[in-house]
């Protein structure tokens, strides 16, 4: 086999785009369909805290240090602050409308270049098979938060790794510093480099043959490696006094892989891929059971890197559903290894491809096409729809109660409202009108806080004592919760003072009177 390596095997790969004709359906259907993403409900648990944070970077010109969302939280490592901040400002000149057609013009450019790398590497029948495997693998994990934009830094990353095009220690860390300050994803450009770099320089190495690298690989991986350093949390932190103060993106990473089991057992993405049920789960043991069968030792070790990257990726998804987006990047680039090679030889097997290939691009126009047009995002209809899901208008009802000097509004929510309420709040009062006790954030709390959480909202364990002991003004939920139905009995120290879709607010009955 040609190492991927070389130039030769570039140009090679490059000649099924001397079709136009075969690979323009299938490049338009990833591209409408990425459009079609715009259609998306920008109604998202995380995108009321997302803003926020955006908003707060812009008007202050700094990372948030001190929580003014959640009334039990001291202080705040927001490591989204740029996307965020990206986030708002396309919000305040376009509102909930530029942030759906930014998601799907994002989407259609990754998902074209996708399409068309897959058609270079196996031409356009097994390419259009793969993108459809790893669209349907990459589906559940892409939405409108910042790991979609990490993704897309991924793979042209990878991309650039492949192909060794020049610069490419500099593209990887741009993107690490840009990651970093966005995503906890920035840790796998690191890994990336590693499996590119230094494990082939390590093999030449036992193997007694000489170095190809200009540039030692151990050295950019530690450069890599140093990227979380260029951050308002690393050596541009603000009154920085201890080694930690300047270390947290590096302290994130532990608490992100030891998620709570609390939130992991009752959040779906959180989930294993066998556990949120649907297709998931049985099309990545399909992929595994393929990719076991089509692999040789020898086609590992020369192609060390994105194995190595998909080993790590498997690992991962294999944990938790929200990693399928690594695992569904890192197989585009290990598709050319698993496709049969009779595919690209014309035999009977290559003409059923094409049959498959044909259907998929025919059915799939036929729906993007009015789909896309018919979801165009209308603002107001978008408005609605968060204002349907969420108790944006409560929460700002409530900052306007009390005075500055009163103390902030203290409201209890169910983990999925709270950066939602604390966002209505700030479009009437100021941050400290309003703070909440549970959001969506899960970095750096104890998994018994959430645990008391969820049992008192569904009456179960402590349930009494976390509801007499906790010292807030209000509570905000949907009434269907067993809570709910509790504190509308008449005997209860609690009334309800509010009615909001589907969303009921109580207050104590004195404070109330």
């Amino acid at each position: 086999m040609i190492s991927l390596y070389t130039r030769r095997t570039y140009r090679r790969e490059s000649l099924p785009l001397a079709n136009l004709v075969k690979i323009s359906l299938p490049l338009l259907t990833a591209i409408l369909l990425g459009l079609s993403f715009w259609g998306v409900p920008v109604a998202d648990p995380d995108l009321g805290w997302h803003l926020l944070g955006g908003e707060y970077v812009s008007l202050t010109g700094e990372a948030p240090r001190k929580d003014f969302i959640n009334l039990l939280r001291g202080s705040w490592h927001d490591y989204h602050w740029l996307y965020q901040l990206l986030l708002f400002e396309l919000f305040r000149y376009s509102s909930f409308s530029g942030l759906a057609i930014g998601f799907g013009v994002l989407s259609a450019l990754f998902f074209g270049l996708l399409a068309l790398t897959l058609m270079r590497q196996v031409g356009w029948r097994a390419g259009t098979i793969g993108f459809a495997l790893i669209y349907l693998l990459l589906q559940p994990a892409w939405v409108l938060r910042p790991q979609s934009v990490a993704l897309v830094l991924l793979f042209c990353c990878q991309l650039a790794l492949e192909y060794r095009q020049r610069g490419t220690l500099l593209i990887l860390l741009v993107s690490a510093v840009l990651l970093a300050n966005m995503h906890v994803y920035w840790i796998f450009l690191p890994l990336l480099w590693l499996g590119y770099r230094v494990l082939p320089e390590s093999i030449r190495f036992i193997k007694g043959l000489p170095s190809e690298e200009k540039i030692s690989s151990l050295y950019g991986f530690l450069l890599l490696c140093g990227a979380a350093l260029i951050s308002p949390y690393g050596l541009f932190s603000q009154g920085a006094d201890s080694l930690t103060s300047f270390l947290q993106n590096y302290a994130l990473l532990w608490d992100y892989l030891s998620l709570q089991p609390e939130i992991k057992k009752r959040v779906a993405e959180m989930r294993t891929p066998f556990a949120i049920g649907g297709y998931i789960g049985p099309l990545v043991l399909l992929v595994l059971v393929f990719l076991s069968r089509r692999l040789s030792g020898a086609r590992i070790q020369e192609n060390i890197g994105r194995y190595f990257f998909l080993a790590i990726t498997t690992l991962l998804a294999l944990n938790s559903a929200k990693y399928l987006g690594l695992f569904a990047i890192a197989l585009a680039f290990v598709w050319r290894d698993i496709v049969p090679q009779q595919e690209q030889n014309g035999s009977r097997w290559g003409k059923l491809v094409s049959v498959i290939a044909i259907v998929v691009i025919l059915g799939s126009l036929s729906f993007l096409l009015p789909k896309t047009w018919r979801k165009f995002p209308e603002n107001a209809h978008l408005t609605n729809q968060v204002l349907a899901s969420y108790p944006v208008r409560t929460c700002a009802h409530l900052a306007q109660m009390r005075g500055k000097e009163e103390g902030p509004v203290r409201v209890l929510t169910p983990f999925s409202i709270g950066g939602w309420c604390s966002f209505g709040a700030y479009k009437v009062a100021k941050k400290d009108h309003l703070r909440v006790l549970v959001d969506n954030r899960t970095q750096g709390i104890p998994n018994a806080f959430y645990r008391e959480v969820f049992d008192l909202f569904m009456l179960r364990g402590r349930w009494q004592e976390t509801l007499s002991e906790w010292r807030y003004d209000f509570i905000v939920l949907e009434r269907s919760r067993p809570l709910a139905s509790l504190l509308a009995a008449k005997d209860t120290e609690w009334k309800k003072v509010y009615e909001e879709g589907v969303y009921v607010t109580y207050q104590r009955r004195v404070e109330a009177e």
